[in-house]
């Protein structure tokens, strides 16, 4: 075989399986535990997930002890399980994700609902060689009331925590009920990170936000969730200069 053609054939393969691996490198699989005690109820339960770390797309299942009785599981898990693994969240440009290259994630959030509720959700991530390890343990009170499959879309502020590679967020989440009323609740969190180096240690800009699209599906005690989250610093198409606004003021009677 001609000494050229064998090297690009070889150059070629080589090139597929390092695209292959860098593909590969991008997947993120997860695995978990969660314990639940909700309304008086407890629940033990196992998850596994999995996130692609370029895209911000994610998948969650979960195996209950038991399907929930006394509450709404949709009411609980969306607000908690994939939407609290912020490593899995696109970036646009301006935006980095502080989360991205850490190697343990550990937050506690508190969701309360308009009707009075709250629940608290400790979550830690445990991540070796893209590997994560989730512990989740959710308590406090949730409605019991029907809604819709897909929580409406949502933001989340990102702000500087206090301590160094700490972060606190905030976000509204909102469910349309079968009545046609909405249901909403506030989630606020504080989360720690300890970096893989001091390179990953940088510090990201602030303010930024999360934009979160997510639907949820129970089936017995069989939990399952899809999720895309975008992160940014600026709002693509929306202009960050005042001059077409300061040129407005000349009109004004």
């Amino acid at each position: 075989m001609n000494s050229r053609l064998s090297f690009a054939l070889g150059l070629c393969c080589s090139l597929v399986l390092l695209s292959a691996e860098a593909a590969r490198a991008q997947i993120s699989p997860a695995r978990g535990k969660i314990s639940i005690e909700i309304n008086g109820e407890h629940l033990e339960g196992s998850t596994r997930a999995v996130c692609n770390l370029t895209s911000g797309e994610l998948y969650l299942t979960t195996t209950l002890s038991s399907p929930p009785t006394t509450f709404n599981s949709l009411l609980a898990f969306e607000p908690t399980l994939l939407t609290g693994q912020p490593r899995c969240s696109r970036p646009l440009k301006g935006a980095r994700n502080p989360f991205r290259d850490a190697s343990q994630i550990a937050f506690r959030r508190i969701v309360t609902f308009d009707s009075g509720e709250r629940f608290i959700a400790d979550i830690t991530y445990n991540i070796d060689r893209g590997q994560v390890d989730a512990t989740y343990k959710l308590a406090g009170t949730v409605p019991n009331v029907a809604v819709g499959a897909a929580a409406e879309p949502t933001v989340e502020l990102w702000t500087p925590g206090d301590k160094a590679n700490s972060m606190n967020g905030t976000f509204r989440m909102c469910w349309q009920v079968v009545s046609g009323k909405l249901l909403c609740g506030t989630a606020v969190s504080e989360y720690s990170y300890k970096p893989l180096s001091k390179a990953s240690s940088t510090p990201a800009a602030f303010p930024q936000h999360r934009f979160i699209t997510l639907k949820g599906r129970l089936n017995g005690s069989q939990y399952e969730q899809w999720e895309r989250i975008t992160l940014f610093r600026n709002l693509p198409g929306h202009p960050s200069s005042f001059e077409s606004v300061e040129a407005l003021a000349s009109q004004t009677p």
